[in-house]
């Protein structure tokens, strides 16, 4: 097939605009993965990258690259390469519904989507109806109340109180860590209510127990109706205080731990709870010594995929299209070694040292000197027969990267 994938911080959605050096190395690594997986299937792809980036020459396979240089070109352009392909594969936040828009899109067009339906995004993406849905079923989810930055400081203290802090803070539509606070104190509330407003276009947002444990992801592949677990993951994440900065910072795949078998099960009936979440989805959990309890829901390809993709035992971006376009789910799902990917911060590299930093291996996106600040950041992932040689390669890696980069 001739398929459209499009990935929203790499691929122009912020053109005329700073790209956020964080997010473009986990955005272009998925769209670099899955591209991979695509041609290793025998595909032929076209995508579109943000000038600045094509400019670079980056490490890519696809047969076709258009190039956006304007705000809203991409978007157009992404409409009228929607009719000379077969089918389209959409990268994007759920946050001020970007990603239901594109995908919109893409099923206005008539070609075949592999995302999740736009109406699944929907009502997975928004954190609070998924928590009803998720509480309805019966699954466990931590203590919740909803909230809105037009209430009372009073208000939200009184919710805050009857929960118990610490309690977290978090967007109804954000993505990754963006607006979340840990709030271990009453004192610290004014301070993550202007968080929220300052990160988030939605008003309303949610206010959790913090739950202490692991934090996890389950990587799962669905039909539309039934769902697959793949992997179990491990996340490393920062959670801060209202004057810190949250962060997703990397994990590694698969995750060994006594909640496993009930992580993967919870994580199936969360999914199979939307009809409509079908191709890859992510489910994020905190596991304790005794529970594994879900955060949330995510209609997209996530971080983890790119680990995941060189440790299992088939094609993982076939299997995306066999799920979505003929109900077809994985059998006899083998893990062939563990894998680690972690974003890096590093110098920004003159473009003389660009082509050697391409050519290094385990790095799943290099790092682009485009940023506005000093640094900058790359992904690597690496990957051996267990997770103590996949970490020791990583390191070997990050280190030869930062002298690179310097």
């Amino acid at each position: 097939m001739k398929i459209l994938v499009y990935e929203h911080v790499s691929g122009g959605g912020f053109a005329g605009t700073n790209i956020p050096a964080d997010i473009l190395c986990e955005g272009f690594a998925m769209l670099k993965t899955l591209i991979h997986g695509l041609k290793v299937a025998g595909h032929s792809i076209t995508t579109l990258l943000d000038a600045r980036i094509m400019a670079l020459n980056p490490p890519i396979e696809a047969d076709s690259i258009t190039r956006i240089s304007s705000p809203g070109e991409a978007e157009e352009e992404v409409w009228s390469l929607l009719g000379i392909v077969d089918a389209a594969y959409i990268i994007a936040p759920e946050s001020d519904g970007t990603l239901v828009e594109l995908v919109s899109l893409v099923e206005k067009s008539g070609r075949a989507s592999l995302n999740c339906s736009s109406e699944a995004i929907k009502r997975a993406s928004n954190k609070a109806e998924a928590c009803r849905e998720l509480k309805r079923r019966g699954l466990p989810i931590p203590e919740t109340v909803e909230a809105n930055v037009k209430q009372g400081i009073s208000e939200i203290r009184s919710k805050v109180k009857d929960i118990g802090v610490p309690v977290v803070f978090k967007p109804i539509n954000g993505v990754g860590c963006a607006g979340l606070s840990l709030v271990r104190s009453l004192n610290q509330i004014p301070r993550a209510v202007e968080r929220i407003k300052h990160e988030s276009s939605e008003e309303r947002f949610l206010i959790q127990k913090y739950i202490r444990g692991t934090s996890a992801s389950v990587s799962l592949i669905a039909s539309g109706q039934r769902a697959v677990p793949i992997t179990l993951n491990r996340q490393r994440t920062k959670l801060a205080a209202p004057n810190g900065r949250s962060a997703y910072l990397g994990g590694s795949t698969p995750m060994i731990h006594t909640q496993g078998e009930q992580a993967v099960k919870m994580a199936r009936r969360a999914v199979e709870c939307f009809e409509g979440l079908r191709g890859y989805v992510g489910v994020d959990l905190v596991l304790t010594g005794d529970k594994a309890i879900i955060l949330e829901v995510n209609p997209r390809l996530t971080t983890s995929f790119i680990g995941i993709e060189k440790i299992i035992n088939f094609n993982l971006a076939q299997a995306i299209i066999d799920a979505v376009l003929l109900g077809r789910l994985p059998e006899k799902i083998q893990t062939l070694g563990f894998a680690a990917f972690q974003k890096v911060e590093t110098p920004i590299p003159k473009q003389e040292k660009l082509r050697s930093l391409y050519r290094l291996g385990f790095v799943a996106s290099p790092t682009f000197p485009i940023s506005q600040n000093d640094k900058a950041y790359a992904l690597i992932e690496a990957h051996a027969a267990t997770l103590k040689a996949a970490m020791s390669k990583f390191y070997r890696v990050k280190r030869l990267l930062l002298k690179m980069a310097s």
